[in-house]
């Protein structure tokens, strides 16, 4: 499982994905136009899963990810994606204010929304999470 950061702009987010992806046994995480994770203790995550700084989402390699690329996003579907997935397969959160760009959102096979009944959206690392223990345990 591979991670996709998109165009995040805090520090303590960008943090708490990388702890996220030291949970979730991460093999990559990509990181489009992000800033540098912030003071939490991030030190494992930056030592054992390879962190990769891009300028395009064209630079992924998704040549063992065929139709397993999501989009956790404000607008997407609510139908769950879940039990169509292998185990390769890359999940990406985006900007905290304006989310991906219509171009970003192309790349992706799969666009989901969260159901947040009481909120706007979630915290973007908030969804990553919910993301990942859905994929993972469900």
């Amino acid at each position: 499982m591979e991670i996709c950061l998109i165009r995040l702009k805090t520090p303590e987010n960008v943090g708490a994905c990388f702890r996220l992806a030291m949970q979730f046994n991460a093999t990559k995480i990509y990181m489009l136009k992000c800033v540098k994770a912030g003071r939490t203790n991030t030190y494992k995550a930056e030592c054992h899963i390879p962190i990769i700084e891009i300028n395009s989402l064209d630079e992924i390699d998704d040549s063992e990810l065929k139709d397993q690329k999501i989009l956790l996003e404000t607008g997407g579907q609510t139908r769950r994606p879940w039990s169509l997935l292998s185990r390769e397969y890359l999940i990406a959160v985006a900007n905290e204010g304006h989310g991906a760009s219509k171009e970003e959102i192309k790349f992706f096979d799969y666009i989901y929304t969260l159901n947040a009944p009481n909120l706007e959206s979630y915290n973007v690392s908030h969804a990553l999470a919910i993301g990942l223990y859905n994929l993972q345990y469900d």
